[in-house]
C-alpha cells in the first residue's frame, strides 16, 4: 500500500511539474536580473571600448534614476558626451503598471511620448509611441493560454513605413519556438526559418536560423548561460558545421544585498563594455 501510494505522488508531481507554465522571455541583446531592496536613486556610467584598441575608450554614458517607494522606475536621465542630455519620465497606474513614459532632450519640450494598454491579466496588449511631429507607431500584441506572444503587429503613420506581423509558434513538450514575419497582406517577408530554444524558467538557452522556412537548411545557431539570478554571463554563436564563429561573456561584482555593481562585457576575451552602478538605498 506505501509502495502504491508513492507510485501515485511520483505520478502527480510529473504532471503537475509538466503542465506548469513557462513564460517565455522576449529575446534581449543582454539579460540581467531584477534590483532588489529598497532603491532611492542609481548612477551609473557605461564604458564602450574599441575592439581593436587596446581597451580605448570609444564612448562612455551616465545614467541616473530615480524609483518610488514602490521600486518603480519614475525618472531616467541620460548624459551623453558633449553636455547632451535625455530625460524620460514614467507614470503608473493604481495597479502598480506602467501606463505611459515622456521623453524629451534639453532643448525640447516633449520628443516621444509612449503608451501601454493592459488585459484583464496585467499583459500588454497595446503599445502606442508618439514623436513630436505626431507621427505615431503602435505594436498590439496577442498571448496564448499560457501567457505567450503569439502575434505582435506593428502599424506606423509614417510616410514609406511598412507594417508588419510576427507570428510565434510554440512546441512546449520540446521548449522551443518559430516565429516568422509577414507583411500587411500576410505575406511573409523573409524566406528564412527562426527557431528559439528556453528552459524551464523561460529563459533562451539556444536560437537557431535556417535559410528556409521549413527548418532544414541551418545556416548557424547561437548558445546562452545564465547564473542562478538569472543574468546571462556567457554567449558562443556557431557556423551550421558548429564551428565557433564568436564568443562573448560577462562578469559581475555585487553589493552586500546583491545588486550589480559593476558588469564588464568580453568579446574574444577582450573588455568591450564596462557599467559601474552606485545605489543610494532608502533608510
Amino acid at each position: 500500500m506505501k509502495q502504491t501510494n508513492r507510485f501515485v505522488i511520483i505520478i502527480l508531481i510529473l504532471f503537475f511539474t509538466s503542465c506548469r507554465t513557462i513564460t517565455v522571455r522576449e529575446i534581449e541583446l543582454d539579460e540581467t536580473q531584477p534590483l532588489t531592496h529598497n532603491i532611492e536613486s542609481l548612477t551609473e556610467t557605461n564604458i564602450k571600448y574599441t575592439i581593436n584598441g587596446k581597451d580605448t575608450t570609444k564612448f562612455e554614458t551616465v545614467i541616473i534614476q530615480h524609483f518610488n517607494k514602490k521600486n518603480n522606475l519614475i525618472k531616467q536621465i541620460d548624459y551623453y558626451p558633449k553636455n547632451k542630455t535625455h530625460t524620460t519620465y514614467f507614470n503608473y497606474n493604481a495597479a502598480n503598471l506602467l501606463v505611459n513614459e515622456t521623453s524629451k532632450n534639453q532643448d525640447s519640450i516633449e520628443d516621444t511620448r509612449s503608451e501601454y494598454f493592459y488585459d484583464k491579466k496585467n499583459r500588454v496588449i497595446e503599445w502606442k509611441n508618439f514623436s513630436k511631429n505626431k507621427s505615431w507607431i503602435q505594436k498590439l500584441t496577442e498571448y496564448d493560454s499560457k501567457g505567450n506572444r503569439v502575434m505582435q503587429r506593428l502599424n506606423s503613420s509614417k510616410p514609406n513605413s511598412s507594417d508588419w506581423i510576427t507570428l510565434f509558434e510554440y512546441n512546449y513538450k520540446k521548449r522551443f519556438f518559430t516565429y516568422k514575419t509577414l507583411d500587411s497582406n500576410y505575406v511573409a517577408k523573409y524566406k528564412t526559418g527562426n527557431k528559439t530554444y528556453f528552459d524551464k524558467r523561460g529563459y533562451l538557452i539556444k536560437s537557431e536560423t535556417y535559410a528556409d522556412e521549413e527548418f532544414k537548411n541551418l545556416t548557424g545557431y547561437s548558445t546562452y548561460k545564465y547564473d542562478k539570478a538569472g543574468n546571462r554571463v556567457w554567449r558562443k554563436s556557431y557556423g551550421k558545421d558548429g564551428t565557433v564563429k564568436s564568443e562573448s561573456y560577462y562578469v559581475n561584482i555585487y553589493d552586500s544585498v546583491g545588486n550589480i555593481i559593476q558588469r564588464d562585457h568580453y568579446y574574444e576575451n577582450r573588455i568591450l563594455e564596462t557599467s559601474k552602478i552606485v545605489y543610494k538605498y532608502r533608510k
